[in-house]
């Protein structure tokens, strides 16, 4: 019912000759403080209002912690993520981030809509850099297509 619960266990813990393990619960991370049921509804609060701090108001908690989950769950992530894939359909583009013009190049797959990889900037060396990481020569003949738009740097590093 989602009610503020404390769970207030001793977890076992197994001793062996070298160290002490402890085991791992099914309800949360390891040395965390909140559940994964916490995590999930933290972050579809920041979904929806797109604001660390407004989310740890909501939510009645730190800024840090929901700053942590952002961190944890981004980590938990880009390890999930499969390695040496065959992009057959990559997107090209820019995104503004705090006051100004700081920006980050974005590379993403249009067909599933998720974000491969970042660089810092816009220029040429941040999307060469870029494409190049992600992109390895053994699989650059099956790259079909580069979705992107009319920014110099990014049509002539593709």
């Amino acid at each position: 019912m989602q009610f503020r619960t404390f769970i207030n266990c001793q977890i076992p813990r197994i001793k062996s000759s070298k160290e002490v393990k402890t085991i791992k619960v099914p309800w949360a991370n390891n040395y965390e403080r909140h559940s994964y049921l916490f995590e999930g509804l933290c972050i579809d609060l920041l979904k929806a209002t797109k604001n660390q701090t407004q989310t740890a108001k909501l939510l009645r908690c730190g800024f840090n912690v929901v700053n942590r989950i952002i961190h944890c769950s981004v980590d938990r992530g880009m390890n999930r993520r499969p390695k040496d894939v065959a992009f057959t359909n990559l997107s090209l583009d820019e995104k503004s981030f705090r006051k100004g013009h700081n920006y980050v190049t974005v590379l993403s797959s249009p067909l599933t809509g998720c974000i491969i990889d970042i660089s810092e900037g816009r220029d040429i060396k941040a999307a060469k850099s870029l494409l190049q990481q992600v992109v390895k020569p053994e699989h650059r003949d099956s790259v079909e297509t580069v979705s992107v738009d009319m920014w110099k740097a990014y049509l002539s590093s593709v």
